[in-house]
């Protein structure tokens, strides 16, 4: 469809074709095509198409690389507000990839048509104060410029003085004004101005909240084009804020806003095709957009691409690169938090708690996250409840994590959800319900919250809360596809250590926690020094065989090895698929016998051809 289109001349179709080509999606990679397609559409205008065209010369890919002509195209997406484009540019000035620029010359031509009453003129002048382009950056004078633009009617300058009393630039900042400048652009069909008055919206910024207000806004900007504005309508189709909750549709958008290299649009997208939400899962679909998302914006596609070369793709230079990729990330949180970012603080919090590219802290982990959650980041608040119920980084408190869970939940949060339904099941802080706890876990599940879809399995196979429903607790277990075998190895350990539906023993306990401690399971390690009454010393060789036992960190352990209920119980396993196991399993054992053949059978689990990714994803977990 998209060549057809291509050879009429269709811009849009010219740049689709060479995203297909420069990532290798539907087709084979071919940088030459990529080049040979962007160059068409970015000559027409096509801005997306003129920022990748940019990208490939900066990168040198498939052709040589020549900072200039790479300047020269994203210059060209930048002139045409292209977000990416701006992003970039930045930083190829920060690292000296750019020739010199003439702003002061252009400062000086418009200066000259801005003094003899050229709107467009003073509208450019004010965004040249604006940014420092060819002169000192003066929001004041920004202001002034843009001010005369927009009393007679500017669109682009009604627009700027918006941003500029949003964020109080040369102005105090003035949300009613905001309000109303962004009004006067939006009704000249300003797609930034309709974006930014759904964002107020959102936020109960100069108006009333109302994501109703907002869905109409970002669905206006966006069928304009608007990146920012397509990548909001998806999260709002994702979490059902002023729309009924889609989705198949919230990717739809995703995907547009990704195909003008909408970082965070990208992120979405890369997540979407690694749990196979909506689309068959696609390591290596997930994988380019999360890296095409590094390249435009640093800290969370970052923290992806270390996640799967951690978990995904887990040969021991991959590892080494995770870490470089988390190292990344955590420097891109510190420099967030230090502008008081919530999100930044939130992210920085969970780099300490996990021991992602610092060494962990569960302190710090704890500071930063109340921090962030005192701000109402509701994703560190579920984080900080769930840090207070474990006692980590500080005592334990399960006042204050029912306080901190609660106020995530009641957000929707899936997280906040998932924990809130885990107190009233097991009784912590709260009278133990089963009840509400499956209705949690139902709220949660449909956030698509992996561990909720395990633990509903669980409360289903169980007759916790529902009635006892095999078929049931088998459809939610199949819905977690993915987890990974560090926390599984730790959950075996945990569930000996205090009896979960299997006899308590501690050496059984130790034993599976350092197992999972060798995969540099921190949670694990601390239970470890807990029983030992000592510090327990990770071994400086990670893939150190005495610790890891019969279980190797490579891609095969992506395999769940605490959660088969069911999954060992015919003799003859070696010679089928997991996938036909779970078609013929009509009885289950009991669970101190799953332990048993867990343990029995691990080596040959992890090793088995038959355990190829389409069967890996099969999770079917016993519970907490």
């Amino acid at each position: 469809m998209y060549t057809r289109a291509a050879r009429k001349g269709e811009a849009g179709a010219q740049f689709q074709l060479g995203l297909m080509y420069q990532y290798g999606q539907g087709v084979a990679q071919d940088y030459s095509l990529a080049l040979k397609y962007y160059t068409k559409a970015a000559w027409k205008g096509e801005a997306g198409a003129q920022y990748q065209l940019g990208l490939i010369y900066k990168e040198g890919q498939g052709v040589r690389q020549d900072y200039a002509k790479a300047l020269k195209s994203i210059n060209r997406a930048s002139e045409q507000n292209y977000a990416a484009g701006h992003n970039l540019l930045e930083f190829m000035n920060q690292h000296g990839q750019c020739v010199v620029q003439n702003y002061v010359r252009a400062f000086e031509w418009f200066n000259k048509a801005a003094q003899q009453g050229h709107v467009a003129a003073q509208s450019q002048l004010g965004f040249m104060y604006q940014h420092g382009q060819g002169v000192a950056k003066d929001y004041i004078k920004a202001y002034e410029w843009y001010n005369k633009a927009a009393e007679k009617g500017e669109a682009g300058a009604c627009y700027k003085l918006g941003v500029m009393y949003q964020h109080g630039q040369g102005v105090a900042k003035d949300y009613t004004k905001a309000y109303e400048w962004y009004t006067k652009a939006a009704e000249q069909g300003e797609a930034g101005a309709q974006y930014q008055l759904g964002v107020m919206y959102q936020h109960g910024q100069g108006v009333i909240q109302d994501y109703g207000k907002a869905f109409e806004c970002f669905n206006t900007a966006a069928e304009q084009g608007e990146a920012g504005a397509q990548y909001q309508l998806g999260l709002m189709y994702q979490y059902g804020q002023g729309v009924k909750k889609n989705p198949l549709i919230a990717l739809k958008w995703f995907q547009k806003a990704s195909g003008k290299n909408h970082a965070n649009a990208l992120v979405w997208l890369g997540k979407f095709y690694l749990f196979g939400w909506g689309v068959e899962i696609d390591y290596k679909q997930a994988l380019n957009c999360f890296k095409r998302a590094s390249r435009i914006e640093e800290g969370c596609a970052y923290q992806w691409l270390g996640f799967m070369y951690q978990h995904i793709f887990q040969e021991p230079g991959n590892i080494v690169k995770a870490h470089r990729k988390f190292k990344k990330a955590f420097n891109d949180y510190e420099k967030g938090s230090k502008l008081n970012n919530a999100s930044d603080q939130r992210d920085l919090g969970i780099a300490y708690l996990k021991g992602e590219g610092v060494a962990q802290a569960l302190t710090l982990a704890r500071h930063w996250l109340s921090v962030a959650a005192e701000k109402n980041e509701s994703t560190a608040q579920a984080y900080l409840g769930w840090m207070y119920k474990e006692g980590w980084g500080g005592e334990q408190d399960y006042n204050q994590a029912l306080i901190w869970i609660e106020s995530s939940a009641a957000k929707d949060e899936a997280a906040g959800l998932y924990h809130l339904a885990l107190l009233y099941r097991d009784g912590e802080g709260v009278i133990q319900h089963d009840q509400k706890a499956v209705e949690l876990l139902h709220k949660a599940a449909s956030y698509w919250q992996k561990d909720a879809e395990y633990t509903l399995g669980w409360m289903y196979e169980q007759g916790r809360g529902v009635p006892q429903d095999l078929q049931q607790a088998r459809y939610w277990y199949q819905l977690g596809e993915i987890h990974y075998a560090d926390d599984a190895l730790y959950a075996i350990g945990r569930a000996y250590e205090y009896g979960l539906n299997v006899a308590p023993d501690h050496n059984k306990a130790i034993e599976w926690y350092e197992k999972a401690t060798a995969l540099f399971y921190e949670p694990a390690r601390k239970r470890l020094t807990f029983l030992r009454g000592k510090d327990y010393i990770l071994p400086r060789n990670r893939f150190d065989e005495s610790l890891l036992g019969k279980t190797k960190a490579s891609q095969q352990q992506r395999f769940h090895a605490s959660t088969s209920q069911y999954l060992l119980t015919v003799p003859s396993l070696k010679a089928l698929s997991l996938n036909k196991i779970s078609m013929m399993i009509k009885n289950y054992p009991t669970e101190e016998q799953a332990f048993k053949v867990i343990e029995e059978n691990l080596a040959m689990l992890s090793s088995s051809p038959s355990l190829n990714k389409e069967y890996m994803q099969m999770i079917l977990r016993l519970g907490h």
